[in-house]
């Protein structure tokens, strides 16, 4: 007959998602940023919390990183880069803006500025393409609207 202070891998495993619950809590993580951090899974703490077993050693490396890491700030936020589709999407979010601009002060609307302007408008495929062309239209519409002011 088992005593009651047996201490069997279910309580070892619970414990560990307790210790890792309260050391998130301290240092302002999810469970799973934690689980990326100490053993490279982000859903090994799910997985623990569904029934899963994992060996003493990867319990161990886990309580390792937490002792290490305890009261450490969590780590800055990665820096967005700024590339070809980001300028693109600004790009054409400006064009719209001319174009409605130009439907404003020609009386026309922003179907036939568009009809007019952008002719040779064709579906592009890199953003690098893609701001090219918004300069292109860009441009296309200040010569539109200064000819029509005249």
């Amino acid at each position: 007959m088992k005593s009651a202070n047996t201490y069997t891998p279910e309580t070892a495993v619970a414990d560990l998602v307790t210790e890792a619950r309260a050391f998130c809590a301290r240092n302002g993580i999810t469970l799973a940023t934690l689980s990326c951090y100490a053993v490279n899974d982000g859903k090994f703490f799910d997985r623990l919390i569904s029934g899963s077993q994992c060996l003493p050693r990867t319990m161990a490396n886990v309580r390792a990183y937490m002792a290490e890491h305890e009261g450490k700030p969590k780590r800055a936020p990665r820096r967005t880069r700024k590339g070809p589709h980001i300028k693109a999407r600004a790009l054409e979010d400006e064009v719209v803006k001319a174009v409605d601009l130009a439907s404003e002060l020609t009386g026309l609307s922003p179907q036939s500025i568009g009809s007019i302007v952008f002719k040779d408008s064709r579906f592009y495929r890199s953003a690098q393409s893609r701001a090219d062309r918004a300069k292109r239209q860009i441009e296309k519409l200040n010569a539109f609207i200064q000819e029509r002011a005249r």
